[in-house]
């Protein structure tokens, strides 16, 4: 008996989903998926309401400490994204980051504020992420779409983000896009 009540609470642990609209938020969905799909970083994470130091700590061992290499650009993409999320216990230095603009960062920061909030109010920290209308961004639909290749915009550990689970892969990394 104890073990069926275990087996349902570990299934009741992950109940709250927070599901990301790709449609509003490309590039920061593409950083979010890249970590997924391609570094297997967690989509179940455990909100542990974070001090503000214990938030900055994460995002600078992520890499997007101030100034970072977002700031600068011209291209409109000025903020650096951190996914897992500073936010959560997964977050920090196995991280990995992209520029996105402001817009998507405060687009995404809102969605969690106001997730958060429920959690706080119903005492839970577990939770899952998803992605909807994710249409064809490389990397949401899965490794298969557009391979693991980088774009040359993901970063882990401070530098391009690299393929680790290729012998003698050196990266694997592709210049971005001009224009």
């Amino acid at each position: 008996m104890k073990a069926i009540i275990v087996l349902l609470l570990a299934g009741l642990t992950y109940a709250q989903n927070l599901a990301f609209d790709c449609s509003r938020i490309p590039e920061t969905c593409k950083n979010m998926c890249y970590g997924v799909n391609c570094r297997n970083l967690p989509t179940r994470m455990t909100f542990d309401d974070p001090s503000a130091a214990t938030k900055k700590q994460r995002r600078d061992d992520a890499g997007c400490t101030k100034p970072n290499r977002c700031n600068g650009r011209t291209d409109g993409m000025t903020t650096c994204d951190e996914f897992p999320f500073a936010s959560s216990q997964e977050g920090g230095g196995n991280a990995v980051t992209r520029c996105v603009s402001q817009a998507e960062c405060w687009s995404q920061g809102g969605s969690l504020s106001g997730f958060y909030r429920g959690l706080r109010n119903n005492q839970q920290s577990r939770f899952t992420i998803s992605f909807t209308n994710e249409g064809n961004i490389p990397w949401c639909v899965g490794p298969g779409y557009g391979g693991c290749t980088n774009d040359g915009e993901e970063y882990q550990h401070g530098a391009p983000a690299r393929r680790r689970d290729l012998s003698g892969d050196l990266g694997n990394i592709t210049a971005p896009k001009a224009g």
